[in-house]
């Protein structure tokens, strides 16, 4: 796949400052570490992007940024907790729709409020999703693919990275437009889901390109094609019969009452960062996301639900 194609499919969607800084309060920001929560085990899409950003974000605040893992009940634990955290600029959560756009629609006992308990801070961008098979599998496309499951309804299983999760959730719609019935064996998190797969524990699943792809590059598992982001074709992978309406949106957020001047000093320096050429250069080649110029970001904009 080239680089080109990554750096079109993955777009920021934007980044701007919410709130006018010099608000009082807060002017040494930062004078301690930061730490950015990631809900998910190590080695995952989403622990990869952080660790990317919090070096150069580190050097931009020249204050060490830490990422900090809490996986768990489908990325509940860690929201929960950074929702509980002081409002001082010092904790963050790297966000992705599953705990802010859908948890609040699938579990009932969900301890943090997705709007009220947060800050936004930046809309990182949108990833798109991929369908993977263990490349056992006889199928080479996902016509093949849906032929095989329809034979053999209850035969074939699909991992994701938790009950509601947006894996889940982008393959649940995708067997309901096509009339599958597959088993859903949930993980923790995105690398172990996938991991299943490789091992052919599990058939198939609906993953993130910046997880999936290095894996198909290796022979691990087979792409069969992959969701477009804003209607584009990705070269190389077929998008015949997947979801066009399904991706992954990231953010960063803050506990709710971080002082405006803090979420303005925070969204200038990961726009510095995701700007950077050394920074984008990283991401892009990673698969991860392309820096646009910042467009107006509110915090009913951060959490509204791509699913």
């Amino acid at each position: 796949m080239s680089r080109s194609f990554i750096a079109c499919a993955l777009a920021i969607i934007g980044m701007a400052a919410l709130a006018a800084p010099g608000t009082a309060g807060a002017s040494d920001y930062p004078n301690k570490p930061i730490r950015i929560v990631v809900s998910y085990p190590p080695g995952g899409g989403m622990d990869v992007m952080a660790r990317q950003i919090a070096a150069p974000l580190s050097e931009h605040l020249k204050t060490p940024v830490i990422v900090d893992n809490r996986p768990g009940a489908s990325g509940m634990i860690g929201a929960e907790h950074v929702a509980r955290q002081a409002p001082d600029g010092y904790t963050l959560i790297l966000a992705p729709a599953d705990t802010h756009s859908i948890n609040p629609h699938v579990y009932s006992s969900i301890r943090y409020d997705a709007k009220k308990d947060f800050a936004a801070v930046a809309l990182l961008g949108n990833l798109p999703m991929t369908l993977v098979i263990n490349p056992q599998l006889p199928a080479k496309n996902v016509d093949e693919f849906v032929k095989l499951v329809r034979e053999k309804p209850g035969k074939y299983s699909f991992a994701s990275w938790g009950v509601g999760s947006s894996s889940h959730v982008a393959m649940e719609t995708l067997m309901f437009e096509q009339k599958l019935d597959m088993l859903h064996v949930p993980f923790t998190g995105a690398a172990p889901a996938i991991t299943a797969v490789m091992a052919g524990q599990v058939d198939a699943m609906m993953v993130t390109l910046p997880t999936s792809e290095p894996q198909h590059q290796s022979g691990k598992v087979r792409i069969l094609g992959v969701t477009p982001i804003q209607r584009q074709n990705p070269a190389g992978f077929p998008l015949n019969g997947l979801p066009p309406q399904v991706a992954a949106w990231i953010g960063i957020l803050a506990p709710a009452q971080t002082p405006p001047n803090i979420v303005a000093r925070l969204n200038q320096g990961i726009k510095a960062v995701m700007n950077d050429p050394r920074v984008r250069s990283s991401l892009i080649k990673s698969g991860r996301t392309r820096s646009h110029s910042a467009q107006p970001a509110g915090v009913h904009q951060v959490l509204r639900c791509r699913l």
